[in-house]
């Protein structure tokens, strides 16, 4: 994210800690970045989980819809999921290893939605659920670490 340097800028460069909490703020955008990314490809996935609608048995079906409901809240979850950030004033302090933890943790949610995307393609639902499963396992690892930070 370059951008041109305006005067609160120049004027944060003097404030102690300023420059890290910058810092901190371009790695929560990223974050948010990446998530927004993460949910993209889970209503992707989501539109695909209901073609398989027009191709399937009818006994199929209500599994189908139950996996299409369950991106829809994976997708939701991770939208609206908390940041890997502490705010300014905070009186907790995310520290770098941990917000290098929380960041490995997305990678692995991007990973699993990726996953997720080529396990649609073999139109297997038993192995799409599984996906689904690991996908959901990553997203409630990644929260339940930011709630006991």
């Amino acid at each position: 994210m370059n951008r041109k340097t305006n005067i609160f800028d120049k004027i944060g460069t003097l404030i102690p800690g300023y420059k890290g909490y910058q810092e901190r703020d371009s790695r929560r955008e990223c974050d948010r970045q990446l998530r927004e990314q993460i949910a993209d490809k889970l209503s992707e996935t989501e539109k695909t989980i209901n073609s398989l609608v027009e191709v399937s048995e009818l006994t199929e079906l209500s599994e189908i819809e139950k996996a299409r409901k369950k991106i829809n809240n994976l997708k939701d979850l991770i939208r609206y999921s908390p940041y890997g950030a502490s705010a300014f004033f905070s009186d907790s302090v995310i520290k770098n290893d941990e917000l290098e933890n929380i960041y490995q943790m997305d990678l692995d949610i991007f990973d699993a939605t990726e996953n997720l995307q080529e396990g649609l393609k073999a139109n297997d639902l038993e192995n799409i659920k599984q996906h689904i499963q690991s996908l959901e396992n990553s997203i409630n690892k990644r929260n339940q670490y930011l709630k006991d930070l």
